[in-house]
């Protein structure tokens, strides 16, 4: 078995202990006589992919990134730096490694199949697959976010600061800090929600947050000369110009991702908390201000 390990460069602050996980990584690699490949995150290619397991070094950034070139692999996460970086994601770390790796190897730690997002851009099928979520918006954040949304044969016009689309992975994320609800990892719905919706008359718009049934596609149609549609974060984005069509659903391709039980609740209990959150938001009392 040839194993690629997948790193990140760190900021400044966290290049020591950075360093110091890649390296014990590769020794407990070395140690159990497994080969493997290295690969800076930037320089990563779908060809490169080839290998059964693949390990990510770095936070959830890294895994994510590392996920879109990702079909039928196995994929372990490692929080390099675990009091700078949340990584919810990651399934080890530096202290951790050695036993999750004997653990995959013996066949006691088994992957989980996660849900992702295929997206349709006017037709044609965008090779990236959307583990956490996809957001519709503007791309100046000031700026109005309008589309025209179709789910199940109801049809809605939308204004707002932008369209979250989730699978349960992401619900833990932005989602939950923006009123979605938190899904167990073995959910397979895609959920919405609208952020900061507009509106200045009844009835309220509809078709603002839900789940989809299985088999149902979201459809959005651009209203905006400058929109834009971003797939996990930041790195992966693409113009979302005035009528054009995304459709997007629950892809059939699922991601081999290893995480235990102990990682599955903390992700739950992160995702709970920006949930109680938002509801506590909405419902303090008038003239009660929040301090933190």
């Amino acid at each position: 078995m040839l194993i690629l390990l997948v790193y990140k460069r760190p900021r400044p602050e966290a290049l020591e202990i950075h360093d110091a996980c890649l390296n014990h990584v590769k020794s407990v690699l070395t140690a159990k006589k497994l080969a493997f490949d290295t690969c800076y995150r930037e320089d990563l290619k779908l060809e490169r992919v080839k290998d059964q397991l693949i390990i990510t070094v770095g936070g959830d950034g890294t895994l994510l990134e590392t996920s879109h070139h990702v079909k039928d692999n196995i994929l372990l996460g490692v929080n390099s730096s675990p009091s700078s970086s949340v990584g919810s994601l990651c399934v080890a770390d530096t202290g951790s490694f050695q036993q999750i790796l004997e653990d995959y190897l013996s066949g006691i730690l088994k992957p989980v199949s996660a849900t992702r997002i295929q997206a349709s851009l006017n037709g044609r099928l965008v090779p990236t697959l959307a583990l956490n979520d996809i957001l519709v918006a503007n791309q100046n954040p000031a700026a109005m976010t309008r589309y025209w949304i179709e789910i199940g044969g109801e049809k809605a016009l939308h204004k707002n600061s932008g369209l979250w689309v989730c699978t349960a992975c992401g619900s833990t994320g932005a989602v939950s800090s923006t009123g979605g609800r938190v899904q167990k990892i073995e959910d397979r719905r895609l959920q919405w929600v609208c952020r900061e919706p507009y509106f200045a008359e009844m009835p309220i718009p509809k078709l603002l947050t839900g789940f989809l049934s299985t088999g149902q596609v979201i459809q959005i149609t651009s209203c905006m000369t400058e929109g834009r549609i971003f797939i996990d974060g930041p790195h992966w984005s693409e113009p979302f110009l005035e009528g054009q069509q995304l459709i997007l659903s629950a892809s059939s391709c699922s991601l081999n991702w290893l995480m235990t039980p102990k990682m599955e609740a903390r992700r739950q209990q992160i995702g709970l908390l920006r949930e109680h959150y938002e509801f506590d938001r909405r419902h303090e009392s008038p003239g009660v201000s929040r301090t933190s």
